[in-house]
């Protein structure tokens, strides 16, 4: 299923879907629960791979800006 983001820049086919699944699957098997990084073609795909509610149960990880850990540890 096609990312509702879609475009040429993040265009998600079977391919790059297995690789972001993999990934997602890697970062889950070590503990964590959040996925960190700072990269926003890397967090558009992460998400999209998500959305798939399937795998979001299997997967279970929350996506996180980098900046945003950042200036929310500042604030506190």
């Amino acid at each position: 299923m096609p990312c509702a983001a879609d475009n040429g820049w993040t265009h998600c086919d079977a391919a790059n879907k297995a690789i972001q699944v993999q990934r997602l699957r890697e970062a889950k098997a070590t503990g964590a629960d959040v996925m960190v990084t700072a990269c926003l073609k890397c967090q558009i795909h992460f998400k999209c791979a998500l959305m798939d509610a399937r795998l979001k149960d299997e997967i279970g990880i929350e996506m996180v800006d980098l900046a945003a850990l950042v200036a929310a540890q500042l604030k506190e």
